[in-house]
């Protein structure tokens, strides 16, 4: 009975039942152009890393990664470390950027933004600086007290750069 009822209040039910074709004409222009492109940006606290268009965008959520093409159902969405691809108009290969987590929001208009504290280009990375970053990790991870601030630190790096080695397909 209550998944009955869930449904039965779902948007858009209330929407046709409540407001009719007005809602659907207000969400039109709010969306904008079912034509237009997708757009996708990158930002980081430093800067935007991309801005432009895509046909798709694959995201490392918290909870699995998943794709998003133009019109999109809006949703918010934690991210993981992992590696946000961005394929522009018309290509078959994607961009490639590590993120470190952050969030990303896709708008009704088919606008994604994904806001990331540090991220680079997946080919920008250095997988020695990666291999040293995880031993030193390692070590820090074995020798800091339970509960620590340090151990916390440590733990995140070890599973970033675990994380970046995945993505470059490098063994640690």
């Amino acid at each position: 009975m209550l998944s009955r009822s869930l449904y039965s209040l779902s948007r858009n039910t209330v929407a046709r039942r409540t407001f009719g074709n007005s809602v659907r004409s207000m969400m039109a222009e709010a969306t904008g152009s079912m034509d237009a492109p997708m757009k996708v940006n990158i930002s980081m606290p430093s800067g935007n890393l991309f801005e432009g268009t895509a046909d798709m965008v694959i995201i490392p959520g918290l909870d699995g990664d998943y794709g998003v093409t133009k019109n999109h159902s809006p949703i918010i969405t934690q991210l993981k470390a992992g590696c946000v691809s961005v394929f522009g108009e018309g290509e078959k290969d994607a961009q490639k950027f590590f993120v470190s987590g952050g969030f990303a929001l896709t708008h009704a208009n088919s606008v994604t933004d994904i806001a990331v504290v540090e991220a680079a280009k997946l080919e920008d990375l250095d997988s020695d600086a990666i291999k040293e970053v995880y031993n030193q990790a390692q070590k820090d991870l074995a020798s800091s007290p339970e509960g620590s601030k340090a151990k916390a630190e440590a733990l995140v790096e070890v599973e970033t750069a675990k994380s970046m080695a995945a993505e470059l397909g490098i063994t640690l």
